[in-house]
């Protein structure tokens, strides 16, 4: 199905940017151990914490959450290559996001190394976001990998249904479109159980709303639902 053009009309990017808010951040059973490990205020064994979790599962939000009540400086694994002693020595606490993105680049494995000592030397925070735990990383620096796998780490889980509908409401609003409770309740037990799905089919239903000129429905949901699902059997029929 091709939703640019429908109706006459090109949807189009607009930027939009999450509310990245603590107040916005749904807490659920699936992550509420997360939440309350990074911001509960305990102390992190050596200083260092990783969190884990599917991707668009909140990690980046709930990190932003703690790194700017904490005054944290922020940083990609990419963003580890060539940083000096100099400037490390210079932070306060630190955290680290996609951070397995660092395995296998040595310079980048090097930085994490000198992060992990000089923030623990200095009785600071280092908060370690990633996809996949430490011991699966294939790291080349047997010192960092013995650091991160002794470090204390806290998942974010498959969502439950009360997250997913609100997830669901939340991503729409963060596009300025409503969605109705029926609407979602028709969603729930169709949809796959992951945090990626959901972001999916909110993008295709504010594409699908935008093009056509007209709310998200209980149709147009399922005529997207129907069509994923025609697409997946096509695909290994």
């Amino acid at each position: 199905m091709k939703l640019d053009g429908l109706s006459g009309m090109t949807p189009f990017d607009l930027g939009l940017t999450p509310s990245m808010r603590r107040e916005d951040f749904i807490a659920s059973s699936s992550n509420c151990d997360a939440f309350t490990t990074v911001l509960g205020g305990d102390a992190w064994p050596e200083g260092r914490l990783v969190l884990v979790g599917p991707p668009k599962s909140g990690k980046t939000h709930l990190s932003g959450i703690w790194a700017l009540q904490s005054d944290a400086a922020v940083f990609s694994a990419s963003e580890l290559d060539g940083m000096g002693l100099s400037k490390i020595v210079q932070l306060n606490h630190v955290v680290i996001d996609d951070a397995e993105k660092v395995a296998g680049v040595k310079s980048r494995e090097v930085t994490l190394l000198h992060i992990c000592n000089e923030i623990s030397r200095r009785g600071r925070n280092l908060l370690v976001v990633c996809r996949k735990s430490p011991a699966s990383w294939d790291l080349s620096l047997p010192d960092l990998e013995s650091r991160l796998v002794a470090a204390r780490l806290v998942r974010i889980s498959v969502p439950d249904d009360d997250l997913l509908a609100k997830l669901l409401v939340k991503h729409l609003a963060d596009r300025q479109v409503e969605i109705a409770p029926s609407v979602v309740r028709y969603i729930l037990p169709r949809i796959e159980r992951s945090y990626l799905a959901t972001s999916a089919l909110v993008d295709r239903l504010d594409r699908l709303s935008l093009a056509e000129g007209r709310p998200i429905s209980r149709s147009m949901a399922a005529e997207l639902l129907n069509t994923r699902h025609e697409d997946s059997e096509a695909k290994h029929g």
